[in-house]
């Protein structure tokens, strides 16, 4: 996995106003070669192919798509890679060597970092979905687990499950 400030290699890149623009056609006339966070500034600087370049509000942009289909989410000045999108959606953003792992709830919900604390918080009237994260995964696993059976990942298939017994019961 690749971080985007490197460049994208992709041939069509979209800029992304809104978190309903993923299922939208792309309408973007631009011809964009790079989108990437300007330095020193809370703005988002994009290269055209013509060599042309702009500089953007970052609260006008969500994020972008490139040729790959491959969704950024821009947040607090930072691109994160979408990496689901369901009740929950999940996200990373790689440091170094490291992916670091991020969810939140819908596309336009805050970003939070996967850990105990913050599921705990935000989930604190879901015991379901606490307890299947804390006894649920194997020894080895984290809560950025994917399941390769399923092509999802683990923390959204709890959540899931846990908000459909909630329905279920009514």
């Amino acid at each position: 996995m690749t971080s985007f400030c490197y460049g994208q290699k992709a041939t069509k890149i979209r800029l992304l106003y809104q978190s309903a623009d993923i299922q939208k056609p792309n309408n973007d006339t631009l011809n964009i070669k790079r989108v990437r966070r300007a330095f020193n500034s809370d703005s988002v600087f994009v290269r055209l192919k013509n060599s042309k370049k702009m500089l953007l509000s970052q609260d006008k942009i969500w994020g972008f798509q490139d040729d790959d289909s491959i969704v950024y989410r821009n947040f607090e000045g930072l691109f994160y890679r979408v990496l689901q999108i369901d009740s929950l959606v999940m996200y990373c953003r790689k440091s170094g060597k490291y992916n670091h792992y991020y969810f939140s709830q819908g596309c336009d919900g805050k970003l939070m970092s996967i850990n105990a604390e913050n599921i705990k918080n935000v989930f604190a009237s879901n015991e379901c979905f606490i307890n299947k994260m804390e006894n649920g995964l194997k020894w080895y696993q984290d809560y950025s687990s994917y399941n390769d059976q399923t092509k999802t990942y683990r923390m959204i298939e709890f959540f899931k499950s846990c908000t459909e017994k909630t329905k279920a019961s009514f």
